[in-house]
């Protein structure tokens, strides 16, 4: 049993690492995610400015300034539609690799609560040998204090008076 509880072991560090893979995955993956909602907030922000700066324009008279303010801004807007369907990419993507990342932090606790068990069974277990080393001595020496300190030269007649005593 402790050989199995070795190989469990050496099988949990192995789903442990899997489990800080998933979770740098996860944590790229929602990098990514801020770094496309970022990059769609700068591209609406100069969007807005640019059609500020396009009325502007206008206002003071100024067509040719205006229609390249608005064909920037145009631009600005395809862009940001671009980088809408990039985000939507990288969402589900980072969704993925949260459920990726759920699923092996599981497996992990299973695997953690198979060792709690197997450890507790192994403790169970020389708790038992101990006692069971412990009754022997003292079965032993109360049979050797009943025999008067003599010894025996049949091993059928010490396990015969073990029995009666354990009876």
């Amino acid at each position: 049993m402790q050989r199995r509880l070795k190989g469990l072991q050496r099988v949990a560090l192995v789903y442990a690492a899997v489990k800080h893979a998933q979770g740098l995955a996860l944590e790229q993956a929602a990098g990514a995610l801020r770094e496309a909602e970022s990059l769609v907030a700068r591209q609406r922000a100069q969007a807005a400015r640019l059609h500020a700066e396009g009325r502007a324009a206008l206002d003071a008279g100024d067509s040719l300034d205006w229609k390249m303010h608005e064909s920037e801004k145009h631009f600005t807007e395809w862009n940001a539609d671009a980088l809408l369907q990039l985000r939507a990419r990288r969402e589900a993507l980072m969704l993925e690799a949260a459920e990726t990342y759920r699923s092996g932090r599981m497996q992990l606790e299973q695997m953690e609560s198979v060792l709690r068990e197997l450890r507790s069974k192994l403790e169970l277990e020389r708790a038992h040998n101990a006692q069971r080393e412990s009754d022997d001595r003292f079965l032993s020496r109360q049979w050797w204090d009943a025999r008067g300190g003599a010894t025996v030269n049949s091993t059928d007649q010490v396990s015969g008076h073990l029995r009666g005593l354990a009876d």
